[in-house]
């Protein structure tokens, strides 16, 4: 993550961003491993935006390169907090 001050003095709030990341794989409790990645994106969207003014840019769901029955989950994100 990064933050940036709204202003020189950093008193008049900050911008913030990052990317969030998850990691699923099938097991015993987890069938579709892809589905739990769009699941858990949806809900680390939500969370971000009830932080305040947050855009979230475009999430991305990508099978891991070396493991097929693995997937990873990232909303990049923009919060800005006055």
């Amino acid at each position: 993550m990064t933050a940036t001050p709204g202003r020189y003095d950093c008193a008049e709030g900050s911008e913030i961003t990052g990317t969030a990341h998850c990691f699923t794989k099938v097991d015993t409790s987890v069938l579709d491993p892809e589905a739990q990645a769009m699941s858990i994106c949806d809900l680390m969207g939500t969370a971000l935006e009830a932080l305040g003014e947050c855009h979230i840019g475009v999430v991305q769901i990508i099978m891991d390169p070396e493991e097929a029955d693995a997937f990873h989950g990232m909303v990049p994100f923009r919060l800005s907090k006055v």
